[in-house]
Formats: C-alpha cells, structure tokens, sequence
C-alpha cells in the first residue's frame, strides 16, 4: 500500500494535537480525518473507514476506551491498528487500552 492511500483517523479534543499530528502526517502524504470527541471518533470511523487510528484517552461525549471498543465493533474481522496517545501512563491504563482493544504509548 503506497502511503497517499492510507487514511488515518486522529480522535483528541485537543486542537494544538490534531494540528501537530495532522501536519506530521499530510506532510508524508497521508489522508487525515480528525474528531473531537469519542462519539465523533467512531461517526467519522464508520463514514471514512480510515487504516490506523490515533486516539485520545480523555475526551467529551465518550472517552477513548468506549469509542475504541465500539470502533473495534465495527471493523469485525478486520483488523484496525489503533494507538492511544495520551499522557496516562500508569500501568492500569496500559491494561485499560489493552483491553479496549488499542495499544496506549
């Protein structure tokens, strides 16, 4: 896959890091999709169907986990590499990601 065909979904409410993360990304040509929220994270997961998604832990409406557990729902069998870029970092957070079915760095 040439990296101008993935589309990666980024899901923070925060806007300084969807515009740093966006930036990084378009600069090496990738599609991005972004959302503000967890309820968004997964409208925009379904409307897109991006490769990768980067999400937030903490965010309104539904928080990261929740959102994560619906999008990896959706996706079924296929298999959807979702990262959690959040500043929780104690060892229950980490096993909090797992669990949703993400990977927290």
């Amino acid at each position: 896959m040439n990296v101008n065909e993935l589309t990666v979904l980024i899901a923070d409410d925060t806007p300084v890091s969807i515009n740093v993360i966006r930036k990084f990304l378009e600069l090496k040509g990738v599609n991005v999709v972004h959302a503000t929220n967890g309820q968004e994270a997964i409208d925009r997961f379904v409307d897109s169907k991006p490769d990768i998604v980067v999400m937030d832990v903490m965010m309104p409406v539904k928080n990261g986990y929740e959102a994560t557990k619906e999008i990896k729902a959706i996706a079924g069998d296929k298999w959807i590499p979702l990262i959690f870029l959040s500043s929780k970092n104690t060892a229950d957070d980490h096993v909090a990601g797992l669990n949703a079915g993400g990977m927290l760095i």
